[in-house]
C-alpha cells in the first residue's frame, strides 16, 4: 500500500503547479540572448537589435479603457520613488482586478470608484534590486526604482510580483512543501531510514521556476492592460544579466536572466496578436468568472472619461503601511 500512497502524494504534488500556458522557445533563441547579455557586460556593443518599443499605444486603448476607463498612463519621473510607485501600482492593481479572486476592493480614485486589486504595497528600505511578494502584500525596494530605466519596466516588476499572488504561488509552495513532508513520512517508514526534512524542502522547491517564469507572463499582462509599453519589459531582463553575468545562464530559484528575456519577448508578441484579432488580454490558461470575463471581452472599446489613476491627496489606506515580514 505504501508505494501506491507515495503515487497519490506525487500526483498532489503535481495538482499544485503552475496553470498558465506560456509561449513556446527553443534553447538557440536562449543561447543567443546569453550571448548577447555576456556582450554587454563585458562592456561590448551587442551585435543584435534591442526589443522592438514604442508599440505602446495600443495597449493604451485597449487595456485600461475595458476595467476602469483609465487614460495612458501619466508621466511620474518628476516624482518621489513613493509617488512613484503608488501611481504605477495604483494603475495596475485597477487593471487586474478581474483576476484578484476575493482579493479586491472598491476605491476611489480621482473622484471616480473603481474596483481594484486589495493587496498593499509599499517602498522598501533594503538593499538590492529586487521585489518581493508574500501573498498578502508586495514590497518595492527603493534600489530597485532607482535601477529602472522607465515607468515600464517598474509596470513589470509590479506585475510580477502582484502575479505571484493573484495565482497563490505562496499557497501553492506551502501545500507542496506539506505534501513533501508527507511523502517523507511515507517513505521513512518503507525504507526504514529518516530522511528527515529533506523531502519538505523538495517540495517547496518544486516548481519554483515554473511560478517565477509564470509571474513574468502574467505580469506583463499586468502591465500591457494598465497601458504600458510592454514592449519593453524584456531589456529589464537583459540589463538584470549584464549586471549579474553569473545569472545569465544559470538560475536557482529564478529561471537566467536570458530565458527570462526570451520568454517576455514572447509574451510580448503573443499580446500583439491578441491585440490584432481583438481577442481579450487574459493570459492563456487562466480562467475569469462571469461580469470579469465579459468585462475582459471588450477591450477593443474606447473609454469614457478617462482617469490618471493618481492617488488623492493624503489618501494612504492602499499604499503605506504594509505589516514588516
Amino acid at each position: 500500500m505504501r508505494w501506491p500512497v507515495i503515487s497519490l502524494v506525487a500526483a498532489a504534488l503535481a495538482a499544485c503547479a503552475p496553470t498558465t500556458h506560456r509561449p513556446a522557445y527553443s534553447e538557440v533563441d536562449i543561447a543567443r540572448e546569453a550571448d548577447i547579455q555576456r556582450q554587454i557586460s563585458r562592456g561590448e556593443q551587442p551585435r543584435a537589435p534591442s526589443p522592438p518599443t514604442g508599440a505602446a499605444g495600443a495597449a493604451d486603448s485597449l487595456g485600461p479603457a475595458s476595467l476602469s476607463g483609465m487614460g495612458g498612463p501619466p508621466a511620474t519621473t518628476s516624482l518621489s520613488n513613493s509617488a512613484r510607485l503608488d501611481v504605477i501600482a495604483t494603475r495596475i492593481s485597477i487593471a487586474a482586478a478581474p483576476f484578484c479572486d476575493t482579493h479586491v476592493k472598491m476605491d476611489l480614485v480621482d473622484g471616480q470608484e473603481v474596483k481594484r486589486c486589495s493587496y498593499p504595497w509599499r517602498l522598501a528600505a533594503a538593499k538590492g534590486v529586487n521585489a518581493k511578494a508574500d501573498g498578502k502584500s508586495i514590497a518595492i525596494n527603493a534600489d530597485l526604482l532607482d535601477f529602472v530605466a522607465s515607468d515600464d519596466e517598474v509596470a513589470l516588476v509590479f506585475g510580477h510580483e502582484l502575479a505571484h499572488n493573484t495565482m497563490h504561488h505562496l499557497d501553492k509552495q506551502r501545500g507542496n512543501a506539506i505534501l513533501g513532508t508527507v511523502a517523507g513520512v511515507l517513505v521513512s517508514a518503507a525504507l526504514g531510514v529518516n530522511v528527515g526534512g529533506a523531502f519538505s524542502q523538495i517540495g517547496r522547491g518544486m516548481y519554483s521556476q515554473s511560478f517565477e517564469a509564470e509571474a513574468d507572463y502574467v505580469g506583463v499582462y499586468y502591465a500591457a492592460l494598465a497601458g504600458y509599453d510592454y514592449h519593453g519589459a524584456a531589456a529589464f531582463m537583459r540589463r538584470m544579466g549584464a549586471e549579474h553575468p553569473q545569472a545569465i545562464s544559470h538560475g536557482s530559484s529564478h529561471p537566467p536572466t536570458a530565458e527570462r528575456y526570451v520568454a517576455l519577448e514572447k509574451a510580448a508578441r503573443e499580446i500583439d496578436g491578441k491585440i490584432a484579432r481583438g481577442e481579450p488580454l487574459i493570459p492563456n490558461g487562466v480562467e475569469l468568472a462571469g461580469r470579469d470575463r465579459a468585462q475582459s471581452s471588450s477591450m477593443a472599446q474606447s473609454s469614457s472619461e478617462p482617469i490618471s489613476a493618481t492617488p488623492p491627496p493624503g489618501e494612504d489606506s492602499y499604499s503605506h503601511g504594509v505589516p514588516g515580514r
